[in-house]
């Protein structure tokens, strides 16, 4: 049987040479996981360019476009599941009552992204999705599907955010 071991309770100077051998995709986990390790994992020399979020049926989905032209892709179920996508590697989770839309903001944290470039909002579920988006900073483009307008108010559902 193994005993956890706490990595986060050791000094500083000890560590963040540990901190700093785990991959990107390591990082990105564990700072979604724990508060202070969100302080210590912010990444100076990993920043993103820009932030999509997309709007379709019940999923929010999140692209992280990287300062090297790679792509970090979250997905968020309003059921409580979070799916996390970096090259190869997939992570999923239960959020177990944490709102799923406060993992994609320690990412903005972690990732030093102040707001997310452009919201796209493919197709609306019959469940109210739009209330995840609460807890988001400023957002600076919203486009909605042409063929969304005829099917419902979409407007009316934003002015409610």
């Amino acid at each position: 049987m193994r005993t956890p071991f706490p990595l986060l309770r050791l000094p500083y100077l000890v560590l963040m040479p540990v901190l700093k051998q785990m991959n990107f995709f390591e990082r990105i986990a564990l700072s979604i996981f724990s508060r202070r390790a969100r302080m210590f994992l912010k990444m100076p020399q990993r920043k993103s360019k820009r932030i999509n979020l997309k709007l379709k049926y019940d999923t929010i989905e999140m692209k992280v476009l990287l300062d090297n032209w790679e792509e970090l892709k979250l997905e968020l179920y309003p059921s409580g599941y979070v799916e996390l996508r970096y090259r190869e590697d997939v992570f999923l989770w239960r959020t177990r009552g944490v709102p799923p839309m406060d993992y994609a903001v320690s990412i903005m944290d972690v990732m030093h992204c102040k707001s997310i470039y452009q919201f796209k909002i493919a197709e609306i579920s019959q469940c109210d999705t739009l209330h995840l988006l609460v807890n988001l900073p400023k957002i600076d483009k919203v486009v909605v599907y042409s063929d969304l307008s005829n099917v419902c108010p979409v407007e009316s559902w934003l002015r409610r955010i």
